[in-house]
């Protein structure tokens, strides 16, 4: 018997249980649909982190405040940092949460003050600041902001953001600039000098929230970064278990996301692997039905001599059929349901998220599917295969 018998033999035998074999198709791909979107997300996601970490520089390190009881750093100890060995340059800056007012809305910024000159280029680095509308900030601006894109399509989508007006504590502020930024801390921030930001009052003008560090060339930036942590500690008088702070490379901030994408990923495909499991007992279910209701026909086919091997070979195809057919229905819901949850990410968070759906994903999304149909159909393909003709056409 040839392949391509063996084929229509199986795909007409699928048709003739058309609804059974649907409800069968219907387990399996809910299963992959939801491993091959969430896959392809995390590899989104997994890109924008590794492009994001390539714009900042992977020389970058941020020092940040990591206990809310600790204090800023002061400017004796950005010198400090400064002067620590492999440190190319630092540059400071403080960023607070604000109202801000326009006309009759309001709203809740993070407000960031940006200082001039080099330190600033390196802190538009770090943070992947582009501006993508107006101009930047320039050093004898006076009352004038940039804002995200995603703030101004919040704040100001009945109007056009430039040079448009708005109120930080009274204090007037014009827009002179739009900018995009791979960093999430400031994707709803507006940008201020650092000199008017300081001005704005209610809180301590000496003291800033982050220092950027660029680790020199040839440098080992974990290495600095250690050596940074150890130069503030002394420069604040604090031993390392209250130090309340934390000097981190990019690519430890890229790892540390990917990690926590990680463990997402895999809680996620554990409970989508449970659809998989009752999509293979499905089949099982399917098949042996299948093999109860066609014992005359199995008996017909033993008895013109068919062999064991071909009839195994007919009710295996048949379930990784519908493996196969399962895992392609799910493979296209996946790749939609992945692009609308990244476009539902843009709009309710914020976040710029590309799924990616390699070939490898693709390919194995079937493979596995056919595989999950063979295994679930070999018990029930073995009993049909052992059915003695006798006893088949007799029983029928």
């Amino acid at each position: 018997m040839k392949v391509d018998t063996f084929v229509r033999l199986a795909a007409r035998n699928i048709r003739h249980r058309g609804k059974r074999s649907l409800l069968t198709v219907i387990g399996v791909f809910i299963g992959v649909a939801a491993v091959v979107s969430l896959i392809a997300l995390s590899q989104g996601l997994e890109q924008g982190i590794q492009e994001s970490l390539n714009e900042a520089g992977a020389n970058k390190i941020t020092v940040e405040i990591s206990d809310s009881a600790a204090e800023g750093f002061d400017d004796s100890q950005v010198s400090a940092v400064k002067g620590v060995r492999g440190v190319e340059d630092a540059a400071a800056f403080s960023e607070s949460v604000r109202r801000v007012e326009r006309d009759d809305q309001s709203g809740f910024a993070s407000v960031v003050g940006l200082p001039g000159g080099q330190e600033g280029e390196i802190i538009r680095q770090t943070k992947s600041i582009e501006i993508v509308e107006g101009r930047d900030l320039r050093g004898s601006d006076s009352g004038a902001a940039i804002v995200s894109q995603q703030l101004s399509d919040r704040l100001f989508e009945d109007t056009e953001p430039l040079r448009s007006e708005f109120s930080i504590n009274g204090t007037d502020f014009g827009i002179v600039g739009v900018f995009e930024t791979g960093d999430r801390g400031i994707q709803n921030s507006i940008i201020l000098p650092a000199s008017s930001e300081s001005d704005l009052g209610d809180g301590d003008e000496d003291v800033a929230d982050q220092i950027v560090v660029a680790a020199g060339d040839g440098q080992e930036p974990a290495e600095v970064a250690e050596r940074v942590e150890r130069e503030l500690r002394q420069a604040r008088g604090v031993d390392r278990d209250e130090q309340g702070f934390s000097a981190t490379t990019q690519a430890q901030l890229a790892q540390q996301r990917t990690q926590t994408l990680g463990i997402v990923q895999g809680v996620v495909t554990g409970i989508a692997s449970i659809s998989l499991l009752v999509g293979a007992v499905s089949i099982l279910n399917t098949m042996y039905t299948s093999v109860t209701e066609r014992t005359g026909e199995i008996g017909v086919m033993k008895a013109i001599g068919a062999k064991k091997r071909q009839i195994l070979a007919i009710f295996l195809l048949e379930s990784s059929m519908v493996g196969v057919a399962g895992g392609i229905l799910g493979l296209m819901f996946g790749a939609g349901l992945a692009k609308v949850a990244s476009i539902a990410a843009s709009r309710l968070i914020d976040a710029s998220l590309q799924p990616i759906i390699p070939v490898w994903l693709a390919a194995g999304a079937i493979l596995f599917s056919a595989g999950l149909g063979a295994v679930s159909g070999i018990l029930p393909a073995r009993r049909a295969a052992n059915l003695s003709p006798v006893d088949a056409l007799r029983e029928e």
